[in-house]
């Protein structure tokens, strides 16, 4: 009898322990998953309707702060857009892949104040245009995260201009 109380009561501390791990995340792991969840509405495995496009473009709010600036020189963007102009982005821009996967590796992240998470990482993007050709790109990114109405929003995106050797 003693020795099932002991296992009832490890087990129900490992319960605790996952679900506050689970339920009350950290906000180191809170931005690693607003990154997570980026990378998987960007990314897209084959042929979709532009009414399914259309639908996935509505969530940029879901990813992008109301102001958000952007700074990429070697696309030729930069300033302040609202998450319904990363939504006419993300429709163009998606709608010329076949296949396209994002992934962000190397995340460091520091919080300057409560609210705030400044992230530098590296961002690889590859896919398939709908003409055949294959596109393979790694960038250097720093972003600045706001919390707002709970959720972490992009409110800087910065693709950082790396020396080719």
């Amino acid at each position: 009898m003693v020795t099932r109380n002991k296992i009832l009561a490890g087990l129900g501390i490992l319960l605790a322990a996952w679900a506050i791990y689970t339920f009350f995340p950290t906000r180191t792991r809170q931005v690693k998953r607003q990154f997570s969840a980026l990378s998987e509405w960007v990314s897209k495995e084959g042929p979709e309707s532009n009414l399914a496009l259309l639908n996935e473009a509505t969530k940029a709010d879901e990813f992008f702060a109301p102001q958000c600036t952007w700074e990429a020189r070697k696309y030729d963007l930069s300033g302040t857009v609202t998450p319904q102009e990363v939504a006419r982005y993300y429709f163009a821009a998606r709608a010329r892949f076949n296949k396209l996967t994002l992934k962000f590796y190397d995340l460091e992240i520091r919080f300057p104040e409560r609210l705030t998470a400044r992230v530098k990482a590296t961002a690889r993007i590859t896919g398939t245009l709908t003409d055949g050709d294959s596109v393979s790109e790694t960038h250097e990114v720093k972003c600045t995260l706001h919390k707002i109405h709970g959720k972490w929003l992009f409110g800087q995106v910065t693709v950082v201009e790396v020396l080719e050797r």
